[in-house]
């Protein structure tokens, strides 16, 4: 079952387009939505040898907030030319905390004793996407502005575009707490952490995407008595990089005196505070976890380039040749 406990989300959007003079217009749309959400949640997985004797149960709490911005511009001049900017921005994080209490063939519930953890994680994901187009055309106005007169490339068409966008998932924080509890049917009456190496499980992550794209189109329209050609080209330019990094730790203590045994009978905070985690006396250590953490590197990059002649005769034969 699942309870929402807050909500909120508020947004505006403004727009607006001028006429700048000399057959220019220019236009702009601007969004900003920001909500955010707390959900509380229990969740219990029962084993189907002991339903009733093994199994856990979760309790979550999970925070969510998202951003999400854009930004439009665009310029024209007249029906001939075209330039347009398209800016996107989202951001949404989850803080999640949640404590499980398990129960196993080693300590069912029946057992009076069980085991707990407790569990932190926050991730932040981002999306920003920057995208510029145009469209130019040697029209009627083009070539009246400029004194050309009819040529041969009436209506020549040139579109382009250029499109960069990265996108990040940070996990900055996730993080895993194992403890031992004593309870009565359920109800847990006092819990403890365990006296292990591993006592706390530490993950950073970071994830990167850039992807690169632009591109350019040419298309050159002839007409000649009952003869319809078009021709046109074009090529593209892709880069995808992506970077990964992930980096496990692993703190904790195996050192079993009277003074580390009372003070891991204590809350989290003071259990693993400073003075306790740097007193030489109670040996904590901190481990790298070779077999969990990773990291790595990837790259492509993609060129592509085309050409087309399309042939109409007397709107009856048609022929196409392209590579």
């Amino acid at each position: 079952k699942s309870k929402s406990i807050h909500d909120g989300a508020y947004g505006v959007t403004l727009g607006n387009s001028f006429d700048i003079g000399d057959g220019f217009q220019a236009g702009f749309l601007a969004t900003y939505n920001y909500d955010r959400s707390t959900r509380s949640s229990n969740k219990i997985e029962r084993s189907f040898r002991a339903p009733n004797e093994e199994f856990t149960d979760e309790d979550k709490t999970v925070r969510n907030m998202s951003i999400t911005a854009t930004a439009n511009l665009g310029v024209r001049w007249k029906d001939d030319h075209e330039i347009s900017s398209k800016n996107i921005f989202i951001r949404n994080t989850d803080d999640e905390v949640s404590i499980s209490n398990i129960y196993n063939s080693t300590s069912p519930l029946s057992s009076g004793q069980g085991s707990r953890n407790w569990d932190y994680r926050f991730e932040q994901r981002e999306l920003e996407v920057y995208q510029f187009t145009g469209t130019h055309t040697l029209g009627y106005d083009t070539r009246e502005q400029f004194g050309l007169g009819d040529t041969m490339f009436d209506e020549f068409i040139i579109e382009w575009y250029y499109s960069d966008s990265t996108a990040t998932t940070d996990i900055p924080s996730e993080t895993n707490i194992k403890g031992n509890i004593t309870q009565n049917n359920g109800n847990v009456e006092s819990s403890r952490l365990i006296n292990s190496s591993s006592l706390m499980d530490i993950r950073f992550t970071e994830l990167d995407d850039e992807v690169e794209s632009s591109g350019i189109e040419f298309t050159w329209p002839i007409s000649l008595k009952n003869w319809e050609v078009e021709l046109s080209a074009g090529s593209e330019h892709d880069r995808k990089v992506r970077t990964y990094k992930q980096l496990d730790l692993a703190l904790g203590t195996s050192t079993a005196t009277e003074a580390v045994t009372q003070t891991l009978n204590q809350d989290i905070a003071s259990a693993l505070s400073d003075h306790n985690i740097l007193n030489a006396d109670f040996d904590y250590t901190l481990t790298y976890r070779s077999g969990l953490s990773r990291s790595y590197l990837a790259a492509a990059t993609t060129d592509a380039a085309f050409g087309e002649i399309d042939v109409k005769w007397n709107q009856t034969w048609r022929f196409v040749l392209g590579a």
